[in-house]
This record gives C-alpha cells, sequence and structure tokens, in this order.
C-alpha cells in the first residue's frame, strides 16, 4: 500500500510530524498540481471554519480527505474527523474516497452544486448534509457544505434544500431544531417551538384525526384504518358514514404527535 501524500496547515511547524508533510500556514500555499492527497489542519478554533470553507472552493481539494488534530472539531461537517494514528488507515481513507470519486456520475468530474454536494455524500456514505448554528444569518442555521460548494454563488440554502428534497436527492433525517420564520424578511430571530405538553419532546407533527360517535375515541386518522376498512382502536364500531358514525372534532381536525 503506498502511503499517500499528506499536507500539514499550521501556524507553526510540529515536531510531532513526519518531515516528509508538506507544511504551510494556509490553504492558498498547498500544491495544486498535482494536488497532495490529504490534508491535516492543526490551527486555531476562529481559523478553523475559514481554513475548510476555503479548502473546499478550491477545485483540487473539494474531496480531499482532511484531518484535524484538535479534538474539537472532529464533528466540523467539511472534516473527516481526527487524524489517524496508523498510516495504513489514512492510506485507505484516500484510496476509499478516490475510488468512490472515480465512478460517480461516470467519471465526470462534478460541476454543478448538486452534483457536488451528492459526490461529497457518495464519497463518504456515513456522512449528513448537516447545519451548523449561526448567529450572523437570519435563518441561525447555515450549510457549510452548500456554502463551500457554490462557488461565492448566492444560494438560498433552505429553498435549495426544499427543492432538492422535493425531486427525490435528499431525504429528512434526525430533528435538530424547528425554526419560525418572519413572512417579510424570513428571519428566524424572534422564535417559538410547538413542544409536546407531557415529555417536552420537540419532534411533533401534526397529522389528520377522527372521533368515534359509538365511545367518543378520538386518535389519529391513520389509527383507524385497517384492512382497508375503518374501525374504531378502542370499541372496534366499524366506522361507515362521515356524521353518523364518526367525525372530525371541530377545532380538532389535526392532532399534535411525536413524528
Amino acid at each position: 500500500m503506498q502511503y499517500p501524500r499528506v499536507a500539514l496547515i499550521a501556524r507553526k511547524g510540529s515536531a510531532d510530524t513526519p518531515s516528509d508533510w508538506f507544511q504551510c500556514q494556509s490553504v492558498a500555499e498547498l500544491p495544486v498540481d498535482p494536488a497532495v492527497d490529504a490534508v491535516v489542519l492543526d490551527v486555531d478554533a476562529d481559523l478553523f471554519d475559514q481554513a475548510l470553507l476555503a479548502l473546499r472552493a478550491e477545485d483540487a481539494y473539494r474531496f480531499v480527505p482532511a484531518f484535524t488534530l484538535r479534538s474539537q472539531d472532529n464533528d466540523h461537517p467539511l472534516c473527516d474527523g481526527p487524524l489517524p494514528q496508523k498510516p495504513e488507515i489514512i492510506a485507505k481513507t484516500c484510496e476509499a474516497i478516490a475510488s468512490r470519486l472515480a465512478a460517480f456520475n461516470l467519471g465526470r468530474r462534478p460541476e454543478r452544486l448538486e452534483e457536488r454536494v451528492v459526490a461529497w455524500l457518495w464519497t463518504r456514505p456515513h456522512a449528513s448534509l448537516l447545519p451548523v448554528r449561526n448567529t450572523t444569518v437570519a435563518h441561525m442555521y447555515s450549510y457549510p457544505l452548500i456554502s463551500a460548494f457554490a462557488n461565492d454563488q448566492p444560494v438560498n440554502e433552505m429553498a435549495w434544500l426544499r427543492l432538492m428534497s422535493e425531486q427525490g436527492w435528499f431525504a429528512a433525517g434526525e430533528l435538530i431544531d424547528r425554526i419560525r420564520l418572519c413572512s417579510k424578511c424570513n428571519s428566524a430571530r424572534l422564535n417559538y417551538v410547538d413542544l409536546c405538553p407531557e415529555c417536552n419532546a420537540l419532534d411533533i407533527a401534526r397529522e389528520p384525526a377522527l372521533h368515534c360517535f359509538t365511545c367518543g375515541h378520538v386518535a389519529a386518522q391513520e389509527n383507524f384504518l385497517k384492512d382497508g376498512m375503518m374501525l374504531c382502536p378502542n370499541c372496534l364500531t366499524r366506522l361507515r358514514h362521515i356524521g353518523s358514525d364518526y367525525d372530525r372534532p371541530p377545532g380538532k381536525s389535526e392532532l399534535s404527535r411525536l413524528s
């Protein structure tokens, strides 16, 4: 297994790193032709985000593995985690990402924003398109992966994600937060959310509800459907006609439930 070429970005040279690593102080100093196989970042917290965004904005380094020597930066969406202790693991990571990138889109280099984002997720099967809390933007959250791959073009990240989801490119994952946007300026700075009154859970949704006339049971509509028929889950009465067997509760035609 051939050992990959590695570059270290650090303010000061580190005595603990291999002597054959290319060392520099910024992304702009990285070699481009040819590019190195992996990048290691050892910079202060206030420069870490900036360095990663600059790295992923460079065409030669969009998909190159990038590791960090700082444990607090392990979960950054544009980072591949902590630097592996064994050189063999670094080599395997580089080979796996390069192999999957070569197979993406029949080997054609991703050019459009959606292609770049999908290619990133394809080369890293366990990665997700994660938001980062950012109080400098109106939405209060930003997506570094979208920003880095947009080539400095203005992109409405929320609208773009909604469009990609509607087209089947992405699926919703774990709920992180709920925000409400101002109808005039789309700001989320004055925000409030609905919680479950019993357990204070945030992950709730609204769905249609029904009311059984026989026993008075009220529940989500899906709970009344069984084998193509409508049966009350409480008294097992078959519900045939709305208005005589059941109805939709006035003002409660929708119930909040845990997703």
